[in-house]
């Protein structure tokens, strides 16, 4: 199965996963990936994954539920401890905020290519929001197109996410909590249940999470759909927050710059 959606995202969170058990494999100094794991090929891929096109049949996802029962339950020859101390370990890291602002990143860049996400991300005139009035046609834009030239295209995300999401600001730290529940299979409003292959989405308005359940966590399967409802039901709103108050600063400025 080919990965068609957030491909850029699905890319950056395979390849962090990647790092983070060729790093385990290298400390370990094995002489062979079969040293490693029974299946050298299939470790391998995972070490050296470059590519989701590189990506085989048997495991599009990248990860598979043994690999990870392996890497979480199998003890170092060298500390005796485990190579991970659980699933989301592996496929999450222990700190999002390594890579929160690359994640943001290419997440704008695959909504970009989603005609939903992009007519209401990009294109949307602010002027239409109920009981706003703004004189001039004014329009929180992230990105004004998608740019031929995708380093500059990663630049003005770049400088969108540092310039509204400050490192240990509020709305910072609300994005990466939110997204750290996530991964955890939890978050303000949204249970994701994993049957197998599966998943459902069950509806928490009403809930908020003080603790994680340790024991829970986000798989890569059908990775590009639950990376659909981080942005559905977390970052759009969070996006469509700041726009507002983008707003109402610009309506701030207009009428003190009317009263001078």
């Amino acid at each position: 199965m080919t990965i068609t959606k957030f491909r850029n995202s699905c890319h950056l969170i395979f390849s962090n996963c990647s790092k983070r058990i060729k790093s385990v494999y290298n400390n370990e100094k094995y002489s062979g990936f079969i040293d490693f794991y029974p299946n050298r090929k299939l470790i391998g891929n995972i070490i050296n994954y470059s590519s989701l096109d590189k990506l085989t049949e048997d495991n599009p996802y990248f990860m598979t539920p043994k690999v990870l029962n392996f890497l979480v339950n199998e003890k170092s020859r060298t500390t005796d401890e485990s190579y991970f101390k659980d699933e989301n370990e592996v496929l999450w890291g222990d700190d999002a905020s390594e890579y929160i602002e690359d994640l943001f990143i290419s997440l704008i860049l695959d909504m970009q290519k989603i005609p939903e996400y992009s007519d209401q991300l990009f294109n949307k005139d602010l002027q239409s929001i109920k009981n706003l009035k703004i004189k001039k046609d004014f329009k929180i834009i992230i990105s004004k197109k998608i740019k031929k030239n995708i380093e500059e295209n990663k630049k003005d995300i770049k400088s969108y996410f540092q310039s509204h999401f400050p490192s240990g600001s509020l709305v910072y730290d609300d994005l990466k909590d939110k997204f750290i529940n996530f991964t955890y299979n939890k978050c303000d409003i949204i249970e994701i249940i994993e049957d197998n292959s599966t998943f459902s989405l069950v509806e928490k308005l009403d809930i908020t999470l003080c603790e994680k359940n340790k024991t829970a966590y986000l798989s890569f399967i059908s990775l590009p759909d639950k990376l659909e409802l981080f942005v559905k039901f977390i970052l759009l709103p969070i996006l469509d927050e700041l726009k507002l108050e983008d707003v109402l600063k610009e309506i701030e400025k207009q009428e003190t710059e009317e009263q001078s």
